[in-house]
């Protein structure tokens, strides 16, 4: 996969010499430098519906097609296809069910498969990309308050265009919209599949709380609010 470049440089998902640490900077650099330009700088979290468990096979076996021999697509046909389950309780066992989407979990295959399936995500040169496996983020800095909100959204609905192509189903509940910047600004929001995301004053992405002003103080307040927890927990105990 290296050699033939087809994973794309913003995936750090589970890759060699690439983590959630380095992957949370990179997103902070992007933030940090558009408030030293006092710029403006929405950005845009998104979820995904059951990554993993709704890989459309079909679709998948369709890239790695394009990428790899047809040995490899046959022996990865062969593996993804005809699967099978069944659920145990107690004494009682269900039918047989046939599995029609997903990639196997616990797998050494599964995370590679993902990342493969969602290689080609659209980008765009006026916004900044940003994905961990499933975890997606996209900024877009610029000095004009209007040009940046637009940039964000045409490339939000490239994605979602792309979503829909590829039955991929982002989950709007989950998915978290923060304006950074140090300057004054009206209530906006991001449309998404006809939903309306309206900004969040932080989120937490890649275990970090990253509020709109980069000044950490929610990310200290929650990790001081654990240690007093687990403080209390060890001396009640």
């Amino acid at each position: 996969m290296d050699d033939l470049g087809i994973i794309p440089p913003h995936q750090f998902g589970f890759r060699a010499k690439h983590s959630t640490i380095e992957q949370a900077h990179c997103v902070t650099a992007i933030i940090q430098n558009a408030l030293e330009a006092k710029e403006y700088c929405p950005a845009i979290y998104l979820v995904i519906q059951q990554a993993f468990d709704r890989v459309w096979i079909q679709g998948l076996l369709h890239k790695v097609s394009e990428y790899l021999p047809m040995l490899y697509t046959k022996l990865l046909q062969s593996y993804l296809t005809s699967r099978k389950f069944e659920v145990h309780y107690g004494e009682a066992v269900s039918n047989i069910k046939p599995i029609l989407a997903g990639v196997p979990k616990g797998s050494v295959l599964g995370p590679l498969l993902y990342i493969l399936f969602t290689a080609n995500i659209p980008t765009t040169d006026k916004t900044e990309l940003a994905t961990y496996a499933d975890d997606t983020a996209i900024l877009a800095s610029h000095p004009q308050y209007e040009k940046a909100i637009a940039n964000l959204q045409d490339a939000v609905t490239e994605i979602t265009k792309w979503t829909r192509r590829w039955k991929i189903e982002v989950n709007t509940n989950k998915t978290v919209y923060v304006m950074y910047t140090l300057r004054n600004c009206p209530p906006t929001y991001i449309t998404l599949n006809k939903v309306q995301i309206a900004a969040s004053p932080s989120v937490k992405y890649l275990g970090i709380n990253i509020d709109s002003r980069l000044n950490w103080k929610i990310h200290i307040e929650k990790r001081n609010g654990m240690n007093l927890n687990s403080a209390f927990d060890h001396y009640s105990g």
